[in-house]
């Protein structure tokens, strides 16, 4: 009976989150204008649609990532993105919509997200009343960035301030939740793993489950985010150095990396051998943001965690220390040179350390509560906001005609083929395509369509001109439809005539063509 009252609250709390973050959504369904369906996402919405192209071959049987991005060369299957993947099947075991398995895999990130967060509320604090501030901080903390917009993005010390914590999941807790499923799931198996190597290093009872626990969270973080084992390794060091652990505790911690060795090694094979892998990790850069907007965006709490790091006697507890040592490694990695350029993707699950050490700041300041933490969980509110400004708003970027979704349905009721067919239309229309009928598209996204800005270029230059050279064209790049719609008839270029174009599909405002 006592273990199930310690999981109604963070049960409640994770429902209550999920249906929280699900009126934004269920708004932009509701608020779609006549002839016109909502694209399913508000944030990162570009990103979004590419997760979505995931589980849809995951929904169609496959067990890899095959880039749908790319016409040729045709990619291989391969072990990435297994996160969605694995949602996919689901979907399909289900017999559920890909849009209900993307909130269903978001409710499993909240839910692990705020279990995590308890158990490291209980962890560090003893009193009530704390762990619930420590829990807030952690889940709904975020930064100023509000201000930068009233100030209109100044210019200081040569730096454009950005509102970050209004634009990247990764930052918080609350918009990772929001939005992003596996960057909750990622920052939640961080602290799985931190709460693992606490307990072994401890050197207590029950240490072989919190190895299990501390295995299966670093394979699970191996296949959502494995550049984040190098932190966790990290911190596993940091803490066993400070703890002067003995060496079968070295010797119990260090096994569960060494499980996750080969994955990483395998995956250095996949970025310097595979030609489609290794072409897209090179533009696939996710540079550190300017240092100021960073730490405006990090916000109150981080200022209240720094307050805490300065103090010499949080060194006295190798596991606070360990958490300064996180916020100061992963603060110091983003602005180092990286050969693949992903300092950002180093900051999941930052918000953690952060939130736990500015309770620390707070936790016998009561005063100092009342005034700061309504300030600390206003960018949370402001980017809920917008979701649901957006869609009263009925803003014309989130919906998509209804035409173009029949007819990108018809694509994906074709046979089932591998590789399935490649499809020419603008990057704005093939952005779509993928999720929707799991076809391969010429040109879809800024960063999986390789070489995206000359191949978006040719792409519009070709479906302009028409005729036999478009028809010539598909046919070099092994493209079997045509897809011609809203956004390629802004282009300006004629109809596909009947010399060289068979028309397969149509209705009011779509048509789609084969070549002959």
């Amino acid at each position: 009976m006592t273990y199930l009252k310690t999981l109604k609250a963070p049960l409640l709390l994770s429902l209550g989150i999920f249906l929280f973050t699900l009126v934004p959504y269920l708004l932009g369904y509701i608020q779609a204008p006549t002839g016109k369906t909502f694209n399913g996402f508000f944030y990162i919405a570009d990103d979004s649609m590419t997760y979505l192209s995931k589980m849809k071959e995951g929904a169609l049987g496959a067990w890899g990532w095959s880039d749908l991005y790319i016409s040729h060369p045709i990619a291989n299957q391969v072990p990435v993105f297994e996160f969605y993947i694995l949602w996919g099947h689901i979907c399909s075991i289900l017999n559920i919509p890909l849009i209900v398995g993307y909130h269903l895999a978001r409710l499993s990130g909240i839910l692990a997200l705020v279990f995590a967060t308890y158990r490291l509320s209980f962890l560090f604090f003893d009193n009530k009343s704390t762990r619930r501030l420590a829990i807030l901080l952690v889940l709904f903390g975020s930064g100023i960035g509000y201000v930068v917009l009233l100030l209109h993005s100044p210019v200081i010390f040569g730096q454009q301030l950005e509102a970050l914590d209004l634009h990247l999941p990764e930052l918080s807790g609350f918009y990772s939740m929001l939005a992003i499923p596996h960057f909750a799931w990622a920052a939640a198996l961080l602290g799985f793993s931190l709460l693992a190597i606490f307990k072994v290093g401890d050197e207590g009872d029950g240490y072989q489950k919190s190895i299990l626990q501390l295995s299966v969270s670093l394979l699970a973080l191996t296949f959502i985010h494995p550049q984040m084992i190098v932190i966790i390794g990290a911190l596993a060091f940091c803490y066993l150095t400070l703890k002067k652990a003995s060496r079968m505790t070295w010797i119990k911690i260090t096994a569960p990396f060494l499980l996750c060795a080969p994955l990483l090694y395998y995956d250095l094979i996949l970025l310097t051998k595979d030609p489609v892998i290794s072409q897209w990790s090179q533009q696939w850069k996710h540079q550190a943001p300017e240092f100021l907007s960073m730490i405006l965006a990090l916000g109150i709490p981080f200022g209240l965690a720094l307050w805490v790091m300065v103090k010499t006697k949080t060194y006295k507890s190798p596991k606070v220390a360990t958490l300064v040592v996180w916020v100061v490694i992963v603060l110091v990695l983003l602005y180092l040179p990286n050969p693949i350029n992903i300092q950002r993707r180093l900051l999941d699950g930052l918000f953690i350390p952060v939130g736990i050490l500015a309770t620390m700041a707070l936790e016998f300041r009561l005063r100092l509560r009342k005034y700061l933490v309504p300030i600390c969980i206003v960018s949370s509110l402001i980017v809920w906001g917008i979701g649901i400004d957006w869609s009263l708003a009925q803003e014309p970027f989130l919906f998509i005609d209804s035409n173009q979704i029949e007819a990108v349905n018809w694509l994906g009721q074709q046979p089932l083929t591998f590789p399935s067919p490649a499809v020419l239309s603008t990057s704005s229309t093939g952005l779509y395509i993928p999720p929707i009928s799991g076809d391969r598209v010429f040109v879809g996204h800024y960063s999986e369509t390789l070489n995206f800005l000359e191949t978006s270029r040719m792409a519009n230059l070709e479906i302009k001109q028409g005729g036999s050279q478009l028809a010539y064209f598909m046919k070099v790049h092994g493209i079997k439809y045509l897809f011609w719609g809203p956004n390629e008839k802004v282009l300006g270029g004629s109809y596909p005539n009947a010399e060289n174009f068979t028309i397969v599909y149509q209705n009011r405002e779509v048509s789609i063509f084969t070549t002959k």
